[in-house]
């Protein structure tokens, strides 16, 4: 085995599994080990295991056919309900800037499924973000990136084309940030339903575009239809950043107390909100977290670049929105990859 193939073996699959792994661990124990043991999950009265229809967020959503997915369904349901609907006043500006900061979160997987060689269908990140759903996206994006960088044990992937960056930008754009929008405008089940399935909604609206758009459009590259979503991201989850730090009346301490958990465990008979936003603070930073460290190892050609990439985050994690500040990583990686594109070509 020669130093090469030595080099790839611990870059693409001992060093993601040490680096990744302990974000999924360490996560599940704090929202599945300890949070339980503290205070109890706040929607655990609201969805019985048997059917009792009393709760207005325990629906037959599938039909009634499988009573067990239902019930993980309603108590997901449950959490945002309670959040933007129940305490609106208090939390909705926290959960509009959450939910669009996390439009990168939704897009950045999807996006490096559709480069070309990858061997990671989009039907295996609609998996893993549905999973997400129940429990979180801070445990399931260490997942993707151990898979996605054992996949490419023996290739970069560098090249997207146009076609598929434009059906990832169409699908991205109808199915996270117009049910986002509509969750929050309207708090009721039914757009709060959608929403949890965002990632289904996102699949399926990508399909059909790719069968609609000119094949002339995957001969093209697409690395300016993946920045030019970068870019909107940015600038959705900065205007929404602002709006709720002027829902705070500009006080800092408040707004911070938002986005980081600096309270200790909810004890018990935490009101189910309270305990949900506790539930996403933690979520939000490993997700972002766990995209950040993504970015460096993509981008980042130097010790230099790798720091700068980590101050950058840690300087505008709460300054510009946690979405602003992954969303400029990714789009810096997109320029460094279409540049370089353009330079071969020379």
């Amino acid at each position: 085995m020669s130093l090469t193939t030595t080099a790839r073996i611990f870059r693409n699959i001992i060093l993601p599994v040490i680096v990744f792994l302990p974000f999924t661990i360490t996560i599940f124990n704090r929202l599945f080990v300890r949070l339980p043991e503290s205070s109890g999950l706040p929607s655990a009265s609201f969805c019985p295991a048997e059917f009792e229809g009393k709760s207005p967020y325990q629906w037959h959503y599938l039909g009634g056919l499988y009573p067990t997915l239902e019930t993980l369904l309603c108590q997901v349901i449950t959490c945002f309900a309670e959040a933007v609907d129940t305490e609106r006043t208090r939390y909705l500006p926290y959960m509009a800037d959450f939910s669009v900061s996390l439009w990168i979160y939704a897009a950045v997987p999807f996006i490096e499924a559709h480069r070309v060689g990858s061997s990671i269908p989009s039907v295996l990140v609609l998996i893993i973000q549905l999973l997400a759903q129940y429990f979180t996206g801070a445990a399931m994006t260490p997942i993707f990136w151990i898979i996605y960088f054992i996949s490419t044990y023996k290739k970069d992937l560098t090249v997207i084309r146009k076609g598929d960056a434009d059906s990832v930008f169409f699908g991205t754009v109808v199915g996270y940030l117009l049910p986002t929008v509509a969750m929050l405008a309207w708090p009721v089940v039914p757009t709060n339903y959608v929403w949890q399935l965002f990632p289904l909604v996102i699949f399926a609206a990508i399909i059909p575009y790719r069968l609609v758009a000119s094949k002339d459009t995957y001969a093209l590259a697409g690395h300016s239809s993946v920045s030019s979503l970068y870019v909107l991201i940015f600038a959705a989850s900065l205007i929404t950043h602002l709006g709720a730090f002027a829902a705070h009346n500009f006080n800092v301490e408040s707004f911070i107390g938002d986005w980081l958990a600096l309270n200790p465990l909810p004890v018990k008979g935490s009101s189910p909100a309270g305990i949900f936003i506790y539930i996403l603070q933690w979520d939000g930073l490993y997700i972002f977290g766990s995209l950040t460290v993504a970015g460096v190892w993509l981008t980042a050609n130097s010790i230099l670049e790798g720091v700068g990439i980590i101050g950058w985050f840690a300087t505008t994690y709460l300054v510009l929105s946690p979405g602003a500040a992954v969303s400029a990583i990714f789009w810096w990686r997109e320029k460094k990859l279409e540049g370089a594109r353009k330079a071969v070509r020379k």
